[in-house]
């Protein structure tokens, strides 16, 4: 090309002479100019065509690293939600995941199980999965951990086929004595050398070392879970030894002592990207230990002990004190609160003992990328109490520090010792509320999200008869001709029931207002409340009166006189009434001479006093999180997103942890936005730039939120009701009772007749601090919120406890010496992610060199 044009160029000046007569020597430096412009430009263009393939080729070479690390997630998540058996199904296969895009997977595995031989000298094993792992074969010797028994010895070792799935060993002399199925473990053995939080383990030499894995191997020595970061077989040593699965404790090893492989698998995901010139292959290999925590685990108890809750100070809890007291079968009961220090507020507070518990959320929150998920729950009961507030603590410091998810029922004038910034109104129904703790000034303390629940959601205490008199008079039969509706006067508008009698004269008149009967054979502490105000006298007596066998006999509950003249309260127990079908309440006035009577009455109510077994649900996600739009392909878990530089370099990346949060649109309309949850990031994300998974735009960061927690709340009952259905916001679901521990799916839309045992709470209104979002299935019922999350979880962190609020007399006036009657069981937690089989721990990333 440049010879051709700088020929091209000599070739017209020779041919010139007409030109080089009439204008001299002046046209040839141009000329010349000329020609070395050309060259020099035919220079750079090749320049510029080398730099712009090598730009291309750098950016295909990055899209295959993000496909073959794409590989990678989408194991780790297909063993998360399958188990073994769906590893086995994806090991060597290609997945597409656009033109020119895909990733191979290929694994090798280090958990046996036992597939025949046990009566013979050789022993046939299997890899549970994938392939068989890159062990010495031959004449080599070492120990087999097969089941509970303790070691055998080995001496040769045969692999028929290096990508298949058979591992025979030999015993030297002597059967193996062992039944199909049977675990299989490789074990070194000790040579009794202590051993330091980051130093290494001496092992003996030809006792299987040479098995273990070069990197990240975990073992079971001394009863506890261990990690490595190198095996150095030259030297026979695990080196940087640390524990998982709780605070550091070295090993107490004897001579000979057995250490224990856990499983382990090897994975090598290769991602392709493009084909020809500018087509790219990255090749990674990943040493992933299986968590032997069970970050999916889950923790139930029914309170036959204490043993899993701390309890400080000679018995007293963080606040309060608690016993485990029986409730037709055991609860945890509060049997005292604690006065706040210049208030006259009083609390409970007892803390979760998670290591007594055997529940790591160290290993969760360490596997998760130092992020921390979970659901908890709690059933509750509030035996007598008019008022309550009880629930979970979570996120909960060494200083009290928390959120709050409560059933709460306070008075009209919040004076029932809860306090009056977390709680939201309106009063005086039960009502769930989301609130934070945060500091020692209680009055900053606050009221996050609430939901009124509704009167028929069969979780607050549960009416038997209510009227406000704002619906007719089809609740009440009124005789002697005194009573009637009015609009005069009320005390919730518009209307009540009022006495429009006048003097008798000198006779006596009885006028009475008789309630439709109303069924307790189900209550177990009904009680009556209602409003009034009155003015009685000159001969005149007002009773309250209740029959139980449809008005032939009466019993007199409560009587009035002299003059009341603002709206109050009136609460009467109507417990020895229990069990009885057909009730009826009166209201009734032996009018005499002389002054006539007044009498108003309204808001009417019968109701159980507290709450009985109803089961409160928190769940909380953490991650990163980008707020998005314009959404027009779904992004699932496990996805890697990335953001781009306009020549194509990513800037920004991370894992998709869970589903996206939907506020508005949708994927199929190409409006979706939301939030989508990330961790293990790297680089910026930048507000208004796109979103890609796997290369492909998918939506526009709208804008980037950080560390946040996504939080949601859900309640039950222990009875059925309606029919359960796919919608997880509706009444209708399966009963949850005490005893049994159930869950919600963890993706909303997997709802569906046989999963349905909570509601998922729909917030009413919430505090400006946060933020609410979802749509569809989770329609206003996510809340973000950042105040409180785990860039460091300590050891002495609680995380999660059970409280109360409140006075707790019966009639929800300030009483010394009265304790709460509130009573906890079956507190559950089920740690985000995994199976009972455990999952991928944090793995070791190796790069081959790429095509």
């Amino acid at each position: 090309m440049k010879k051709s044009m700088i020929w091209y160029h000599m070739h017209c000046v020779s041919s010139l002479p007409a030109l080089r007569d009439r204008q001299g020597a002046a046209l040839i430096p141009i000329i010349i100019a000329i020609v070395i412009i050309s060259a020099i430009g035919a220079v750079l263009l090749s320049l510029s065509s080398v730099g712009t393939f090598n730009s291309l080729l750098g950016n295909s070479a990055d899209r295959a690293y993000y496909l073959a690390e794409s590989g990678f997630r989408y194991a780790a998540m297909t063993y998360r939600h399958g188990g073994a058996g769906e590893l086995d199904a994806i090991n060597n296969q290609p997945f597409t995941v656009g033109a020119n895009q895909e990733f191979t997977l290929h694994l090798r595995t280090q958990r046996l199980e036992v597939t025949g031989g046990g009566g013979s000298n050789t022993l046939n094993t299997e890899v549970a999965f994938g392939w068989v792992p890159e062990i010495p074969t031959g004449n080599t010797s070492g120990y087999l951990k097969i089941g509970s028994a303790n070691e055998r010895e080995f001496n040769h070792v045969d692999i028929p086929d290096p990508e298949g799935t058979q591992v025979n060993f030999d015993k030297a002399a002597g059967n193996w004595n062992v039944s199909a199925g049977e675990p299989v473990r490789f074990a070194a053995r000790s040579d009794g050398s202590a051993v330091v939080e980051g130093g290494d383990l001496q092992l003996q030499p030809g006792t299987a070392e040479d098995f273990f894995p070069k990197h990240n191997g975990r073992f079971t020595a001394d009863g506890n879970v261990y990690q490595y970061k190198t095996r150095d077989s030259t030297n026979n040593m695990l080196r940087s030894i640390t524990r998982v699965d709780g605070p550091w404790t070295p090993p107490s090893l004897n001579n000979n002592e057995a250490i224990v492989l856990n499983d382990f698998v090897e994975v090598n995901s290769t991602g392709s990207y493009g084909q020809g010139y500018f087509g790219a292959k990255r090749d990674l290999t990943y040493h992933v230990p299986f968590s032997e925590a069970t970050p999916g685990g889950q923790f139930h108890d029914t309170f036959n002990n204490k043993d899993n809750w701390i309890e400080e100070n000679n018995g007293d809890s963080a606040e309060g004190a608690h016993e485990i007291q029986g409730q037709n079968g055991n609860a945890l009961a509060v049997t005292e609160i604690s006065r706040i220090g210049g208030t006259e507020l009083d609390s409970s507070l007892i803390e979760f003992d998670r290591a007594a518990a055997g529940l790591n959320l160290e290993e969760q929150w360490s596997s998760s990328g130092n992020y921390l998920s979970y659901d908890a729950q709690v059933k509750i009961r509030a035996e007598n109490e008019p008022v309550f507030m009880d629930g979970i603590s979570f996120r909960l410091h060494e200083n009290l520090n928390s959120y709050g998810i409560s059933l709460l029922k306070a008075e009209e004038n919040n004076s029932d010792g809860i306090p009056n910034s977390i709680v939201p109104q309106p009063p005086g129904q039960t009502t769930v509320v989301l609130w934070e703790r945060s500091g020692n000034d209680w009055s900053t303390w606050t009221w996050l999200a609430y939901h009124v629940l509704p009167l028929d959601s069969h979780v607050g205490p549960r009416i038997f008869f209510q009227d406000d008199m704002e619906s007719g008079e089809s609740k009440w039969d009124s005789y002697g001709g005194e009573w009637g509706l009015t609009t005069s006067d009320s005390h919730s508008p518009t209307h009540s029931w009022q006495n429009q009698s006048s003097s008798a004269g000198c006779g006596t008149v009885y006028s009475r207002l008789d309630s439709q009967d109303f069924d307790l054979s189900e209550a177990s502490n009904p009680e009556l409340s209602f409003w009034h105000h009155y003015s009685i006298g000159g001969g005149s007596n007002a009773e309250l009166r209740i029959s139980t066998d449809q008005g032939d006999n009466w019993d007199t509950l409560d009587a009035y006189n002299g003059n009341q003249n603002r709206w109050t309260k009136q609460t009467i127990d109507l417990s020895e009434y229990a069990g009885q079908p057909d009730v009826r309440i009166r209201f009734g006035i032996e009018i005499g001479g002389g002054q006539a009577p007044d009498w108003y009455v309204d808001d009417v109510k019968v109701h159980e006093r507290g709450l009985d077994w109803p089961t409160l649900l928190i769940s909380v996600k953490e991650a990163e999180s980008i707020s998005f739009s314009q959404g027009d392909t779904q992004i699932n878990a496990g996805d890697t997103i990335s953001q781009e530089d306009g020549f194509g370099n990513v800037t920004a990346s991370g894992t998709v942890y869970t589903e996206s949060v939907l506020d508005s649109g949708s994927w199929s309309g190409n409006d979706a936005a939301g939030d989508i949850l990330i961790r293990n990031t790297s680089g910026t994300f930048q507000a208004g730039d796109p979103l890609l998974v796997n290369g492909t735009e998918c939506a526009t960061a709208d804008s980037i939120n950080g560390r946040q927690n996504y939080i949601r709340a859900y309640i039950g009952d222990p009875n059925e009701h309606g029919t359960p259905g796919t919608n997880p916001l509706d009444r209708q679901r399966l009963g949850n009772p005490r005893g049994d521990v159930n869950w919600p799916p963890r993706n909303a839309d997997d709802t569906d007749g046989t999963n349905d045992y909570f509601t998922l709470v729909q917030w009413d209104e919430t505090d400006t601090s946060v933020t609410q979002i979802g749509t569809g299935n989770e329609q206003d019922a996510v809340i973000r919120t950042n105040t409180f999350t785990t860039e460091t979880f300590p050891d002495t962190r609680p995380e999660l406890g059970l409280h109360t609020w409140g006075w707790g007399s019966v009639d929800g006036e300030p009483a010394s010496g009265e304790v709460p009657d509130i009573y906890f069981d079956d507190f559950a937690v089920r740690l985000a992610g995994g199976t009972a089989s455990g999952g991928f721990a944090p793995a070791i990333q190796e790069s081959a060199a790429g095509e």
